[in-house]
């Protein structure tokens, strides 16, 4: 009586733990798919050529597949090394709705060699992904988000995406 007790004590704690992980993942899960609308009325709007000599760019990948949004490039902060700086990737819509994508730096090795190593570009490399809702009306255009101190810089590339 007693083991039986037990083992179903301990099957319980196994489905608990199991229904745990389940909601961790999918609350997980969610927020890298999340795209946050942001409201752009104190934001500094900086339309740059990729080759200016202050927030230099590059889009290497852009895309959207079932439905989600796919993007990849770099940005330097030109004249410092980029070793700490808060870079996000956004998407503006063709109802000039500004929307913020689930973005991860990466280390981008061509980077530092495009500009001969004068400063460390290594972490400028930008991914990002994000799931498209039906109120978000193509064509897309990506944007680049920096964060210095107060102040919000977005960057636009001028490249437009269109859905498939």
């Amino acid at each position: 009586m007693v083991k039986v007790k037990k083992e179903i004590k301990i099957y319980l704690y196994f489905l608990f733990s199991v229904m745990i992980s389940f909601i961790l993942f999918f609350i997980f899960y969610t927020s890298i798919q999340h795209t946050e609308k942001i409201n752009t009325t104190n934001y500094i709007i900086k339309n740059l050529t990729n080759t200016n000599l202050e927030y230099p760019y590059y889009i290497d990948y852009s895309t959207i597949k079932n439905n989600k949004f796919y993007v990849s490039g770099w940005i330097v902060k030109r004249g410092i090394d980029n070793i700490v700086i808060d870079r996000s990737i956004v998407i503006k819509d063709g109802k000039g709705s500004y929307y913020k994508l689930f973005t991860k730096s990466y280390i981008n090795e061509k980077v530092p060699a495009y500009f001969n190593n004068e400063f460390d570009y290594y972490r400028s490399g930008l991914t990002a992904k994000g799931k498209l809702n039906k109120k978000m009306v193509p064509p897309f255009t990506i944007y680049f988000l920096i964060k210095e101190g107060k102040e919000n810089i977005l960057v636009n590339t001028e490249k437009t995406v269109e859905r498939n």
